[in-house]
Parts: structure tokens; sequence; C-alpha cells
């Protein structure tokens, strides 16, 4: 950890001394470094997560400020320098090393055709291709760290694995909603509410995958994959309109 031993007393008080000892151990690579990522990186980092792998090739520009940790002192400069530095002034003794070195091993044996052109291949971080395969979409500062705080905190909480202050959450994945969305048919999540539901692994999967047969789970929608937690959030929901509803008549 860093120099003087106060500087952590309020997140060793919280975590434990153990906990806190075992987080400055710990890797964590993260993919992309925008808005959300790089919130991801300085927060896991303040919370005493110890070194750091940062993967992005990006440079920030000056529209990137209204929605980023490093503000116009780093504008022209690659994201993950900026976040680099960020982390450091937070936490001294983090080390970040460079993706070159992690993607070398993981590229040798883990690979996938780029589509249209034969005999390239890549990993795809939702890149590929001229306009990328992820559609990034706008918001407000305020919205992104909202989903950005609960990244971190579900990394933070597989970092403690072991620890007392480690929590159990009813399934692997949470989807966040900042305004009214129709996550599952039929469902309309409300704003500032959550929907769970568990994504089974890909045995085909590039990354953690394993040369078996295809998994049916692959084929599976979001409303398979939420199974029981949704039928249990669309009955508490009607309870909830139904009350309402009674409510509003009897006024």
């Amino acid at each position: 950890m860093t120099g003087n031993a106060n500087d952590w007393d309020r997140v060793e008080r919280y975590l434990g001394h153990d906990a806190l000892m075992q987080l400055a151990t710990k890797t964590v690579a993260i993919i992309g470094l925008g808005s959300g990522g790089g919130f991801v990186a300085q927060s896991l980092a303040m919370s005493g997560v110890g070194h750091f792998i940062l993967i992005d090739d990006d440079v920030l520009d000056s529209s990137n400020v209204m929605r980023h940790v490093a503000d116009a002192r780093y504008v022209g400069i690659p994201k993950v320098e900026a976040v680099g530095d960020l982390i450091r002034q937070r936490n001294s003794k983090a080390q970040v090393p460079c993706y070159a070195c992690w993607a070398e091993h993981l590229r040798a044996n883990v690979t996938e055709a780029i589509p249209g052109e034969p005999g390239d291949t890549n990993l795809d971080y939702g890149m590929i291709g001229p306009d990328g395969t992820l559609a990034a979409e706008p918001g407000l500062w305020l919205h992104v760290v909202r989903i950005a705080a609960a990244h971190a905190d579900r990394a933070l909480n597989e970092l403690l694995i072991g620890q007392p202050i480690h929590r159990t959450y009813p399934a692997n994945t949470v989807i966040l909603a900042n305004v009214a969305m129709e996550i599952f048919d039929g469902v309309v999540t409300p704003p500032y509410s959550a929907q769970w539901i568990d994504v089974a692994r890909n045995p085909n999967c590039l990354v953690c995958g394993t040369p078996q047969a295809a998994s049916h789970a692959s084929n599976l929608s979001l409303s398979d994959m939420a199974g029981d937690l949704l039928i249990d959030d669309a009955a508490e929901m009607d309870q909830r309109n139904t009350q309402k509803r009674g409510g509003q008549d009897t006024a």
C-alpha cells in the first residue's frame, strides 16, 4: 500500500486488514478506458487493488472530458497513460503493466477470423471492423458513474472471495436501468432499478471455453436466462401496480 498507513485507515476499517492486504496482491485487467472503464479503474485503485493491466488504444479527446475521470490536462494523451497516472496519484504503489505483454500470450492460442479479411485473426472486444461491433450511446456522467460504480463494486466483491465482507448475489449478471427499459419482453424495468440474470458459460468461448460440444445456453434469450428471477420480479411488479391502483381508487 502507499507509504502512510493512515491514508488507508478508513478503507481498512470498512474492508478489514486482511481484505485490504489481499486486494494489494490482486491484478485487474480493464478493457476499454472510456468514461465507464476509467471510473472503474480509479475506483478499484482507491479501494486498494494493487496491480492493473489497462487496455485501450485511444487518446483522450476534448469531447471526452465531460464524461471522463481524466480532465482537460490529459487531452491528447493516450487514455492508458492518463488513467494510469490517476491510479498512481491515488495509490502510489499500484503497478500498471501494459496490454501488449498480456496479449502476446493470449493471442497465440485464442483468436478468431476477422470477417472479410481471410488469414487475419483477432479477438473481438467490440472493435472489429471500421464501425465496431458494439454501439456506444450518449449519456451524462452522472448516469455513467451509477453503472460504473456497480461494475466496480461487483469486481471488488470477486476480488474479496474468502473474506468476511464478500457478498453473495442473486445471480451472476445484473442489468441496470437509468430510464424505463423493456429489458425482458413484456416487463418494463422502472428507472433506477435492476434485473438479475444468470448467464451460463459458453463452452466455445474464445477466452474461457473448452473444445467440448456447444451448449444450448448460447441460444438462450435474456428471459430464458432470467428464469425464476424474472417470474418473481414480474409478480412483484404486478402486486405493486395492483396496490397502487387500489390506493388511487380509494382516494
